[in-house]
């Protein structure tokens, strides 16, 4: 059992937020006092060296364990499948850390392990794409370097993760955080991860310094138990399950939405902890931004948009690079965002959305901690999908179809025992229609059919050889509206090749005491189907293995007084079934 806590106050009554510090030196201080999800800042913001890691475990077998976090902004557990070591490294005297603001007193850097990801050889060409963000900027770019930025009026906060449709958060029965594309500019945010850390009930783990591969806990839930989805397409990917946080840019986004609790009712495997979803910006205009500092620290961004009758489109994209304190621990990489949309007639429209992300990493350490001086990863990943959707007054139905590809590669000259390979593909289907039925109800219906397969190898030859798999559901859910009240149930199906078929409920209901004050309630049962390495990889996979099940039950009051606003839960999870690696 666990509780979170929350409060902040509406920015456009209170200062902005101070700005964080950059990586590569460039620091910013503000007298700014911001109380954002329950955590007060004064003056500069910093953080150096690598988060740490936490662990838990004996969640085995058929058990039934409770995952205990209290949630709130940095704070939370693991599961048991989790593990890092920290590997204390020695630092010289006077030694920054990476680069936003004095290590002494810090972490020290963590080792790589066999989870750091990341891949590429690339030569000139970054630089070459850093130079042509430029002159889209000198074309009709703004460079956003020097002003400090004015407290931006926001909008309500809609949200559509949790319901299926636009509404406001605050009248779902469910824990909903959302973080719009003003926040973050306000935040002056490097990364989406950054933005994420300030949310309750989300923890960050960093395997090392910039760059390096970060995990995401909701609720003290595994990495690999949290959906994670762009526009509605998964991108948690089919080998073990998890999504690496390091590179996704805030660019891109025109608003997150972070959703705690089982999910499967509408998504099916992987959403115990909860779902986070970036949705993509469309804005017209054009906005480019430079950033550097010391340890070769560069940044590019640029995002931009249009609408031409029928015709509306985006593109965005960021970069960023810089080196770390210790040798060969540089970071390399970026994301590049296309959409087009075309309204064919009104209430119809049809589309094309297409995502790169890649990265380069240097390893300064090998798997026994010695130091490793050409060791290096490199990560893609890509999607393209074709959404569409027809609307009237009382019928709305959508749907996509996508292609995600992911590859990670290893190599080090000096250690051919080093060198691995691993690649993983999948094909999405996904249509969902809402009907409203009279002023109060309104019925939802979904399905959603999807296959991945997997190949890896190594130095000693083993690995996956196209494991696939394939699943498919379908699910149903009510809600009832009244003038104070909100009540909601949900049941889904899904069947998978592996392990045959898994049921998830869920309900849940609102209540309007007055008009600054919400109680809510709400249950659920959630799954997560074995990853392709849990069931297929030499050596430890388990094609016996059943899917991970959670329930999940909370309690809920948030109002808001005057520029403030309290938000309390307390929640529960119970999992079974948990997949471990038994050495």
């Amino acid at each position: 059992a666990a509780g979170e806590v929350g409060g902040d106050s509406r920015p456009d009554r209170a200062s902005p937020p101070a700005p964080p510090c950059r990586p590569g030196g460039l620091l910013t201080t503000s007298a700014a006092v911001t109380r954002l999800s329950g955590r007060v800042d004064e003056g500069s913001r910093c953080e150096t060296g690598a988060a740490p890691a936490t662990v838990t475990g004996d969640e085995t077998g058929d058990a039934t364990v409770p995952a205990r976090a209290w949630e709130g902004p940095g704070v939370g557990r693991s599961g048991s499948q989790e593990t890092c070591r920290v590997r204390p490294m020695p630092r010289s005297p006077g030694v920054r850390g990476d680069g936003r603001g004095a290590s002494a007193g810090r972490p020290a850097l963590l080792p790589p392990t066999r989870s750091d990801r990341g891949f590429g050889f690339r030569g000139q060409e970054h630089a070459m794409r850093i130079r042509a963000l430029v002159l889209a900027g000198l074309l009709g770019g703004s460079l956003p370097v020097v002003a400090q930025p004015t407290a931006p009026e926001y909008a309500e906060t809609i949200q559509v993760t949790a319901s299926l449709r636009e509404e406001e958060a605050d009248t779902v029965a469910a824990s909903v955080s959302v973080l719009t594309a003003a926040e973050a500019e306000a935040r002056q945010a490097v990364s989406v991860h950054e933005l994420l850390a300030a949310l309750p009930g989300l923890t960050l783990v960093q395997s090392g310094s910039p760059g390096k591969a970060v995990s995401l806990f909701a609720r003290g839930t595994n990495s690999n138990q949290t959906l994670v989805l762009v526009d509605g397409v998964r991108l948690n990917e089919p080998l073990l399950g998890g999504f690496d946080w390091a590179f996704a840019m805030p660019e891109e986004i025109a608003r997150v939405e972070s959703v705690r609790g089982p999910f499967s009712v509408l998504y099916g495997s992987a959403a115990i902890g909860g779902v986070v979803q970036l949705l993509t910006r469309h804005e017209p205009g054009v906005t480019l931004r430079l950033e550097g500092g010391e340890r070769s620290y560069r940044r590019a961004g640029l995002a931009t948009g249009f609408v031409r009758g029928a015709l509306s489109g985006a593109l965005s994209g960021a970069w960023r690079e810089g080196e770390g304190e210790l040798p060969n621990d540089s970071f390399d990489g970026g994301a590049g965002r296309l959409r087009l949309d075309w309204q064919v007639r009104p209430g119809l429209t049809a589309g094309l959305a297409g995502r790169w992300q890649e990265a380069e990493i240097g390893l300064p350490y090998d798997f026994f901690g010695a130091p490793a001086t050409e060791r290096r990863q490199e990560s893609e990943l890509r999607h393209l999908a074709l959404p569409v959707s027809w609307q009237t007054r009382t019928l709305t139905v959508s749907g996509s179809t996508a292609r995600v590809e992911q590859e990670v590669i290893l190599a080090d000259p000096h250690d051919p025992f080093a060198a691995s390979r691993s690649e993983a593909w999948g094909t999405q289907l996904r249509a969902t229609a809402q009907r409203r039925l009279g002023e109060q109800w309104e019925l939802a219906a979904g399905a959603e059919w999807e296959r991945q397969r997997a190949s890896s190898a190594d130095a000693f030859g083993g690995g996956l050889d196209g494991a696939r798999e394939r699943r498919s559901g379908g699910f149903v859910q009510t809600t009832w509206r009244g003038a104070r009240t909100r009540v909601e149930a949900g049941v889904r199906r899904d069947d998978h090749d592996s392990f045959g078929g898994e049921t998830s409920w869920r309900g849940g209901a609102l209540v309007r005491v007055h008009d600054h004050l919400r109680l809510r309630a709400s249950y659920g049962e959630a799954f997560r189907a074995p990853s392709l390495g849990d069931l297929y990889f030499p050596g430890f996979g388990n094609p016996e293995l059943r899917p991970e099940r959670s329930r999940g039950a909370e309690l809920g009051a948030e109002g808001e007084a005057g520029p403030w606003r309290l938000a309390a839960t307390l929640f529960e999870n119970r999992l079974r079934d948990l997949v471990q690696f038994d050495f």
